[in-house]
């Protein structure tokens, strides 16, 4: 059993010749990594959800202060954070004075670690980076690497910290912030959303967009990136999906051949002015619509057969398509878990016709 020496007497532990080894290979393989710090609230809108997209596998979650760490449980069976934040505290107390210095930067600066380096934590400290590596050794970590997985590893889920998450929201919010109103306001639409998918509505549309022959999406000019967003998502799960901006004046693919079982999906924004003409006409056509639109709109029943609505926005917030991003991000997710294994399957088809047809790189 190995002793537990005081953090004064670990430093004292390296030798010279191993710190002038150490500080060279420092120098020479110093590698700078960009992180970005990605804070992602979702709600899923199927209780069964599985991530096979794999996306977002090494994202730093937001780490509490070191006075929150009590309830967090190590998984891999070593040492937890709250034994990080004691170490840390014990280095405050009784550290030399640039083990103080690290440890108090360290303990008031978890959430941006990710993205420093030894050497600039050196060089915010007016350190060595030396002196920063032995420290991080001296916790029991091989560098600044070590400590970033460890908090990745052993910070709670965002689910745990949802409620102090929106607490503060909505106290910055209250003090007229405008970030935080802007996040408020769209956790909310989320929330709605979340609702929406239980309702019989949500149903009706992921089975509808399946069992349609062909499914048309209509758009605005200036929401062309979202419709073809939108329309590559539903390709993932079924043939015979295309996009339409009406730039050509006349949705001649639309209404220039009859066929039955044909579903027409509107994404409805202010700016487009003629997504009621388009809604009556493809219901003359024989098209089934299911349109995508704020609450409150009057024709929606006259015209939809099915209507998949989003809560008005704030009278002094700016025409804000993310709420609309997330309602179709949702849906088509909906729609390529209700495949099954036939959207599996697809999906892998179409990986490896882009892995053939990938453009080569320039040389």
């Amino acid at each position: 059993m190995a002793d537990n020496p005081t953090p004064r007497e670990r430093s004292r532990r390296y030798q010279y010749p191993q710190k002038i080894c150490e500080y060279a290979q420092l120098k020479n393989c110093v590698i700078v990594i960009k992180f970005s710090l990605i804070y992602f609230i979702s709600l899923a809108a199927n209780n069964n959800q599985n991530n096979n997209g794999g996306l977002m596998s090494f994202v730093y979650p937001i780490v509490p202060p070191i006075g929150a760490l009590e309830h967090q449980k190590d998984r891999q069976g070593g040492a937890n954070l709250e034994d990080l934040g004691q170490k840390l505290r014990e280095y405050i107390k009784v550290g030399t004075p640039a083990e103080r210095r690290i440890a108090k930067y360290f303990s008031e600066h978890l959430n941006e670690l990710p993205f420093e380096t030894a050497s600039s934590v050196a060089d915010r400290l007016e350190l060595s980076p030396m002196t920063v590596g032995r420290f991080l050794r001296s916790l029991g970590y091989h560098g600044l690497d070590g400590i970033k997985v460890h908090l990745k590893e052993n910070a709670p889920p965002v689910g745990l910290q949802l409620p102090n998450i929106l607490e503060r929201l909505q106290k910055d919010a209250g003090e007229s912030r405008p970030l935080a109103a802007q996040i408020v306001e769209q956790v909310e639409i989320l929330q709605h959303i979340y609702n929406l998918a239980n309702q019989p509505q949500w149903h009706e549309a992921v089975s509808t967009i399946l069992s349609s022959a062909n499914v048309f999406i209509a758009a605005h000019p200036g929401l062309a990136g979202l419709g073809h967003h939108f329309c590559d998502r539903l390709t993932l799960a079924r043939d015979h999906v295309l996009f339409l901006d009406g730039a050509n004046g006349s949705y001649i693919q639309m209404f220039g051949a009859q066929s039955e079982n044909n579903l027409t999906i509107i994404i409805d924004s202010p700016r487009f002015v003629a997504s009621r003409l388009l809604a009556r006409t493809a219901r003359r056509a024989g098209h089934k619509v299911l349109l995508a639109t704020g609450q409150f709109t009057e024709w929606a029943h006259e015209f939809a057969n099915i209507t998949l609505s989003l809560p008005p926005q704030r009278a002094n917030s700016n025409d804000s398509l993310s709420g609309m991003m997330a309602l179709l991000e949702l849906i088509s997710l909906a729609v390529t878990q209700a495949a099954g294994e036939a959207a599996r399957n697809r999906i892998r088809r179409i990986e490896e016709l882009q892995a053939m047809f990938a453009p080569a790189p320039l040389r």
